[in-house]
């Protein structure tokens, strides 16, 4: 009964940490939750089942660590040893939050009270989309946070496209492609601290023009290209924090080149690498973060579960830099 499971065994929570509901989650933990939503998707379908392939291609990576004589693992990139006790309950996952397919209305409040009870406990959120819509909820739910406690909050989107339409011909102004529209117009929101990372593709005049009007900060895929996106996200932090005490950062799976990331709801050509997000994921983890969200993981659009896997490991490298376990993320020497 004590031997580690198996990986394609048992129940498959996030690392396999364990399961808590929101009435339970305590200080000083960070707490993952799900958002299974397609329905405000423009392209193609699948994110709903993002957040169960995150975490099931998690569970690998936990049993991993559990079957290693140290419980310990060497991130060969960055030469920092990880690791990550179940029994500290420092990382908890709280399941999916109840979403309601076709009525936006409903789901966007479910997703925003989520979040809202997960920083009230005083614990660090993030959540596993679903299509990129649900970020606008959560920030929702970081705003009103913040106007409470009197802190102000930027915003980073890890992201080929800036998601800016104002009002979609079919999809209204509430769908994956509004949703940074949508945060920029909040009266608590200023669009100076707000910052597009990987920008890439072809964008729509209007949108830069939004950007460029209002004092954001994009840096393209080009960008990343030619400073580093370490260098990149230092500065971006840099912005996104000027005069705000705090950060949530979205990360868009699309991010990433359509020939690593295949299962996501957009196809990117010549986009960033997959370690350029975990790069991005080193710089991210000391700062000072009010949230974080991974989405657009569409599994049904790739069998190989690559796209997911990318998703859990940056997830996890985040977590465990985050000091979530015994000894993590200490330098090796």
């Amino acid at each position: 009964m004590g031997a580690p499971l198996l990986s394609h065994a048992g129940i498959a929570t996030f690392l396999r940490a364990p399961q808590r509901t929101f009435a339970q989650l305590e200080p000083e933990t960070i707490a993952l939750y799900g958002a299974p939503t397609d329905w405000t998707l423009g392209t193609r379908p699948g994110a709903r089942y993002g957040p169960r392939a995150i975490r099931d291609t998690s569970v690998h990576l936990a049993w991993y660590l559990e079957t290693s004589a140290a419980r310990s693992l060497v991130d060969m990139r960055t030469g920092e040893a990880i690791s990550f006790d179940r029994r500290a309950e420092r990382v908890v996952d709280l399941g999916d939050v109840p979403i309601f397919p076709v009525d936006v209305e409903r789901t966007t409040a479910s997703i925003r009270t989520a979040q809202l009870a997960v920083l009230r406990a005083g614990a660090l959120p993030i959540m596993l989309g679903g299509d990129h819509f649900v970020t606008y909820p959560a920030m929702l739910g970081q705003l009103q946070y913040a106007e409470a406690t009197g802190e102000r909050i930027g915003f980073i989107q890890f992201d080929a496209h800036f998601d800016l339409v104002d009002d979609n011909p079919v999809f209204g102004r509430y769908y994956h492609g509004s949703l940074s529209r949508r945060i920029a117009e909040l009266p608590q929101m200023r669009t100076g601290n707000m910052v597009w990372i990987g920008i890439n593709g072809y964008a729509r005049v209007e949108q830069l023009e939004f950007i460029e009007e209002r004092g954001g900060t994009v840096f393209t895929r080009q960008d990343v290209r030619r400073h580093g996106m370490a260098s990149v996200v230092d500065e971006a932090l840099a912005r996104a924090t000027d005069g705000c005490q705090r950060v949530y950062v979205s990360i868009d799976i699309d991010m990433l080149d359509g020939g690593i990331a295949s299962g996501a709801g957009s196809i990117n050509i010549d986009g960033c690498t997959a370690g350029e997000l975990l790069d991005a994921i080193e710089c991210l983890a000391q700062a000072p973060i009010a949230g974080l969200d991974l989405v657009e993981v569409s599994p049904l659009l790739d069998p190989s579960e690559h796209t997911a896997r990318i998703a859990a490991v940056a997830l996890t490298n985040f977590i465990c830099r985050r000091g979530a376990g015994t000894g993590v993320a200490d330098e090796l020497r």
